[in-house]
C-alpha cells in the first residue's frame, strides 16, 4: 500500500491537543430563518474577503475540544459545528480575531427544489441552505440564471442536495488553531486518509470472501496482520483508526461464532487461526497459551489470581474489611444478565472468564463469565440468569462478568 505522505510527520503534527475552553459560552446562536425557503434577503451578514494579497493561506490544526465553527466571524456568529482537536482546516484569510476557513471536503448545501427547473434556476436571491428546510443556516444566495446541479435529498425530498459554493467561508476563533503546514499539505493529508480509506474497504472485502468459504479453508491470519499493520499506520487518523478497530473486532467476533458452531460438530479448530483471531485484541506475538486443566470448569488459575487481587485490593483500601463484604458490596453494583452457558475451552493467559454466555436468538456470545463463588458446572447448555459484576475483559471482545448468583431461567406459562 503506497502512502503519499510521511505517516510519522502525519502523527506527529495531527496530535491532538487537551481539551480547552472553546470560543464563545453555551449560550445557543439565534438562527436567523427566512419565512420562505427562497425570496428574501439574507438575514446574516457573512463578511467580504479581505483584497489583501499579503496573507498566505495555510494548513491549520485545531487545538482543542468543542471550538466552535461559525457563519461569521464573532462570538455572535451563527454556530455551525462543534469541532474537535486535531481536525485541520484550510485557512484562508485572518479577519479580527478569526480565522477564514474552507468547508471540509463533502460539506453539502440546499436549495428549495421549487426554484429550480432542468437544472437552471427560477427566481430572484434564492437562498442556499446548510440543512434541508427552512431553519437551516442561509450561507449563499443564487439568481434567476444561474446553473444548479444536485441530487434529491434523502433528508427531505423537496430540496436538492448540492455541492457547497466555493465562496462559502467559515469562521474559527485564531487562539485555537495552529498552522501545521502550507495550503497543499491539506490535501496531502486528505489523500492519504482515502487511500487508507479505500484499504478499508478492500480488506473488509477479503474478510467477507474468506469467511464464505468452507471452515476448514479459512485462513484470516494474513488479513489480520495486514489489518494490525494498517491500524498503526493510521494512528494520525482517528476516525480510520477507529475504523480498522471495530472492522478486527467484527472479524473475531464472526470467526469466534462460526468456530463455537463447529465445535459443537466437533470440528477441531485450526491452530493458526486459533493464535491470530481468537477473541483477545492483541498482536499474535503477545499470546501466550496456559496449560488446559484437567477439568475445564474449574476457574483458571490466572482468574483466581485476579479475584484474590481485587479483594486483596479492596481491603487495603479499607473500603470492605474482608470478603464477604466485598461480594455484598459487588452485588449492589450487579447487572443482570440472560443467556446460554457454554465452556470457553480456549486456554489463553489473561484470557477474561471460563464460560461464554451466548444470546439463545442468535447464538452469538455476548460475554465472558466465570466465578469463585458459584458452581457453574450445573448450568452449562441451559438458558440461565446471572447477577453479574464487572470484571476486566483485558480487551477481548466481549464484557466479562464475575457470577455472584446463578440459576435456571424459568420458561414463561401462558
Amino acid at each position: 500500500m503506497r502512502i503519499y505522505v510521511s505517516l510519522t510527520l502525519l502523527s506527529g503534527l495531527l496530535t491532538t491537543f487537551q481539551p480547552l475552553s472553546a470560543d464563545a459560552s453555551n449560550a445557543n446562536a439565534t438562527n436567523p430563518v427566512a419565512a420562505n425557503p427562497a425570496e428574501t434577503p439574507m438575514q446574516q451578514e457573512v463578511p467580504m474577503q479581505s483584497t489583501s494579497t499579503a496573507f498566505e493561506p495555510f494548513t491549520g490544526k485545531v487545538t482543542a475540544n468543542r471550538v466552535r465553527l461559525r457563519l461569521s466571524p464573532s462570538l455572535e456568529g451563527p454556530i455551525v459545528s462543534e469541532l474537535e482537536a486535531g481536525q485541520l482546516f484550510v485557512i484562508t484569510n485572518a479577519i479580527d480575531d478569526y480565522y477564514a476557513v474552507l468547508p471540509q471536503p463533502g460539506t453539502k448545501a440546499y436549495i428549495f427544489r421549487t426554484y429550480v427547473l432542468d437544472g437552471v434556476v427560477e427566481g430572484q436571491n434564492v437562498n442556499i441552505r446548510l440543512a434541508p428546510d427552512t431553519q437551516g443556516y442561509i450561507i449563499s444566495q443564487v439568481q434567476a440564471g444561474d446553473k444548479i446541479s444536485g441530487t434529491i435529498s434523502e433528508k427531505n425530498p423537496k430540496w436538492l442536495e448540492i455541492d457547497i459554493p466555493e465562496s462559502v467561508r467559515f469562521y474559527i476563533a485564531k487562539e485555537y488553531v495552529e498552522k501545521v503546514g502550507n495550503k497543499n499539505f491539506f490535501n496531502q493529508v486528505e489523500k492519504a486518509r482515502k487511500q487508507f480509506g479505500e484499504e478499508l474497504n478492500s480488506i473488509k472485502t477479503a474478510i467477507n470472501e474468506e469467511l464464505k468459504k468452507p471452515f476448514q479453508d479459512i485462513q484470516l491470519s494474513p488479513i489480520a496482520a495486514k489489518l494490525r499493520t494498517l491500524e498503526n499506520q493510521c494512528a494520525a487518523f482517528p476516525i480510520e483508526r477507529e475504523r480498522a478497530e471495530t472492522l478486527f473486532k467484527q472479524m473475531q467476533e464472526q470467526y469466534l461464532q462460526i468456530s463455537l458452531n463447529q465445535e459443537c460438530k466437533g470440528i477441531e479448530l485450526p491452530s493458526s487461526q486459533e493464535e491470530a483471531l481468537h477473541p483477545i485484541i492483541i498482536t499474535p506475538s503477545e499470546q501466550k497459551q496456559e496449560s488446559a486443566p484437567t477439568d475445564t470448569t474449574v476457574p483458571s488459575a490466572t482468574l483466581v489470581q485476579q479475584e484474590d487481587k481485587l479483594i486483596q485490593e479492596a481491603i487495603s483500601s479499607k473500603s470492605v474489611k474482608n470478603s464477604d463484604e466485598f461480594y455484598k458490596e459487588e452485588i449492589l453494583r450487579s447487572k443482570p444478565l440472560q443467556g446460554i452457558l457454554t465452556k470457553y475451552n480456549r486456554h489463553f493467559q489473561n484470557r477474561p472468564g471460563d464460560f461464554l454466555l451466548v444470546d439463545p436468538l442468535t447464538n452469538v456470545p455476548v460475554a465472558f463469565i466465570y466465578s469463585t463463588t458459584v458452581d457453574l458446572k450445573p448450568f452449562i447448555g441451559k438458558q440461565v440468569e446471572i447477577k453479574g459484576s464487572p470484571r476486566p475483559n483485558h480487551n477481548y471482545a466481549f464484557p466479562a462478568y464475575f457470577a455472584l448468583t446463578a440459576s435456571v431461567k424459568e420458561p414463561k406459562t401462558k
